[in-house]
């Protein structure tokens, strides 16, 4: 038997640590190095002595070790603290909602002298916590230096909401984070209030000098926090909840020179107060290179001055854009004849390549608009528009086959669309020579009726060559998708070939 650490080829590892030998050992050989580059870091999620500890160790090291999901004794850690000065990553993920073996594993962590010289190179942590004790041995972890840390914790059960606080107040952010992600769930999100955690952030965000990613999914106040953020010197993304126990952002003032390095911000709310300061925080972010945008909207104002500042500002560089809607006192149907000349600004935004729309109202989409906007966009990739309202109504689409002709051959780089077209129109000739070069691998269609579904399949599949999936909303379109479900799976192409 040999020692894995010592052996010279790159060799695959699977340790039981509660018996007295390896429970397998794989030889890879040094071809597999290139193989081992891609293996995820939950390598482990799917094996069964893996459940609780999954540990991705370096490169060069290719020893990847699993625990069987039961309670561990002392004395069966002792093979463990080997390999633990190897670990470099590490996720403790609870599969189970019954039981709690991450517990477990932190109760033993937490009963040595000093935890960290056990695995005084861990520079990664995933903590994801389902079971309410969890959140007491939580803490034992988090005083690493630690260069990636995500907190997860996804709770049915009532908790006392000062264990949260001292969950997050164990954080300590060391002089090298670039990444911090605090997401709470469940049931500890509505047993916890806005300023509890206000205390812990305040105190941890002016020491993440380094700090390049930053996801805030909890009940805080978190429009307080924006100044805090505003200052962080190199933060690329910014995801933030705005809840309604938050303060209007009118109350707060930026510094000046705000978000110097921000290229994506993530606005995850549907509280309509803050939406007239929409604005003046876009106003307030310094950075020349904004490429992504996410935020809620409730006006059409709030939709134009925000079009036109990106337009104005970043015309050059945004490149995603996620708008969810839900209008409030506006009439319906004056937004719809709006809508396109809010939209207008971003016309001039060339390098667009995601735009999605989640809304409850119905846009009338027509083929001469969209022909408009993906003439404007041909590097786009991905095009969501998802108007459930209209799915509720059963409004007929104006968006008709011609329209997907021209998105198969202006926007090459399409791999999603989710559009409502009608396809029961006449017969489209395609206008273009040979096999379409489309690069679209998905395709959702809401709510057409459709009367020959192997012709519509047909005509898709012309389109759009590469199409892996299709999916479908409406009893007209599902058997155009059996249909693509059908081919796929068929060893042998169905009757109704559809190439």
């Amino acid at each position: 038997m040999y020692n894995a650490l010592e052996l010279p080829e790159l060799v695959l590892v699977i340790v039981d640590f509660l018996a007295d030998h390896l429970a397998d050992t794989y030889h890879l050989g040094r071809t597999c190095r290139t193989i081992w580059q891609t293996v995820e870091p939950v390598i482990w999620r799917n094996c069964a002595n893996a459940k609780a500890l999954r540990g991705l160790l370096p490169e060069d090291i290719g020893t990847v070790f699993g625990l069987q999901s039961r309670l561990l004794k002392d004395h069966e850690w002792s093979r463990l603290l080997h390999y633990g000065q190897h670990i470099q990553q590490l996720e403790l993920i609870e599969d189970f909602l019954r039981t709690d073996r991450v517990q477990d594993i932190l109760i033993c962590l937490r009963g040595y002298e000093d935890p960290m010289m056990f695995m005084p190179n861990l520079r990664s942590l995933h903590l994801v916590l389902c079971q309410r004790h969890s959140l007491n041995a939580g803490p034992v972890l988090l005083q690493w230096p630690l260069t990636n840390l995500c907190i997860h914790v996804d709770i049915r059960q009532h908790v006392e909401p000062a264990i949260i606080k001292a969950l997050i107040s164990a954080v300590r952010p060391g002089p090298h984070m670039q990444e911090l992600r605090i997401i709470l769930e469940g049931r500890v999100l509505v047993d916890t209030w806005s300023n509890l955690l206000d205390t812990a952030f305040s105190a941890m965000l002016p020491q993440l000098t380094s700090l390049r990613n930053l996801h805030l999914k909890t009940v805080t106040d978190g429009v307080a926090l924006l100044p805090l953020v505003a200052n962080l010197p190199v933060l690329q993304s910014f995801d933030i909840v705005i809840t309604s126990d938050s303060n209007p952002l009118a109350s707060y003032e930026l510094p000046a020179g705000a978000f110097p390095s921000l290229r994506s911000l993530k606005i995850d709310s549907e509280e309509s107060f803050y939406q007239p300061a929409m604005l003046p925080l876009l106003q307030c972010i310094s950075s020349p290179a904004l490429e992504e945008l996410q935020f809620f909207c409730e006006h059409t104002q709030v939709l134009r001055n925000v079009t036109q500042l990106l337009s104005d500002r970043w015309s050059k560089t945004i490149a995603s854009l996620r708008i969810s809607m839900s209008l409030g006192d506006e009439p319906k149907a004056t937004f719809a004849k709006t809508f396109f000349s809010t939209l207008s600004p971003l016309l001039h935004c060339p390098n667009m390549r995601s735009f999605w729309l989640i809304s409850d109202v119905f846009i009338p989409w027509s083929d001469e608009r969209l022909e408009e906007i993906i003439t404007a966009w041909p590097s786009l990739e991905v095009f969501w528009i998802d108007d459930g309202w209209a799915a509720s109504q059963r409004i007929t689409p104006f968006v008709t086959r011609s329209t997907i002709v021209a998105l198969a051959q202006i926007c090459l780089q399409l791999t999603h669309l989710r559009l409502s077209v009608d396809y029961n129109l006449p017969p489209v000739t395609l206008r273009w020579t040979g096999q379409s070069q489309s690069r679209l691998a998905h395709l959702h269609t809401d709510y057409s009726l459709c009367s020959n579904p192997v012709a519509v399949a047909d005509f898709l599949r012309r389109a759009f060559p590469r199409l892996e999936g299709m999916t479908a909303d409406g009893s007209g379109m599902i058997p155009v998708a059996e249909l693509f479900c059908i081919a796929m799976d068929a060893q042998e192409p169905p009757a109704y070939q559809l190439r």
